[in-house]
């Protein structure tokens, strides 16, 4: 009985936490050359409508590698070069599938020399392009972006407590 309280008690605890930023890494090939860009993004969905969005202030961090190819060379932006990034929470793991022109999923990273646009919310349709500072298109793709969730270290440590509970659980029913 003792036990079914401690872990009820931690239970309880873990849910009380603060919402921390979830991260998530993407990529997209299918540019001229056998380029692709890869990248990460962290957020917190903070008003609850099922979407990270830039806009609403709701991403923290943002990386973005474009590999090169043979039009357009290796180029990298950040969170300062972010002008916009919309993902639907518990869709489908990609980025431009869902939504309308303006409204849709999509990224927009803005940089000095090269810029890249992805998803149907930016280009109104699916796939992506970089373009160059007069935003002019260098190279495009019909790919998708593909989202993969990664497990914060939290995830695993409660994943742990949790199997090895299990575990006394069964070695005490056993004795």
């Amino acid at each position: 009985m003792k036990l079914k309280t401690v872990f009820f008690a931690a239970a309880v605890a873990v849910a009380s936490l603060p919402a921390q930023a979830a991260t998530y890494s993407f990529s997209q090939g299918g540019f001229d050359g056998g380029a692709s860009v890869t990248g990460n993004f962290s957020g917190v969905d903070l008003n609850s409508n099922g979407f990270l969005d830039y806009n609403s202030g709701e991403i923290s961090s943002f990386n973005l590698s474009f590999s090169g190819g043979t039009i357009v060379p290796a180029f990298s932006l950040g969170l300062n070069d972010l002008a916009g990034l919309v993902y639907q929470l518990n869709g489908t793991n990609f980025i431009g599938d869902n939504g309308v022109f303006n409204t849709g999923e999509g990224i927009v990273a803005l940089g000095a020399t090269y810029s890249y646009f992805s998803g149907i919310g930016p280009l109104g349709v699916t796939g992506g392009q970089i373009v160059d500072a007069s935003f002019n298109p260098l190279t495009s793709t019909t790919s998708l972006v593909s989202v993969t969730a990664v497990p914060e270290p939290e995830s695993f440590a409660m994943m742990l407590a949790g199997l090895g509970l299990i575990g006394l659980m069964v070695r005490r029913r056993l004795v």
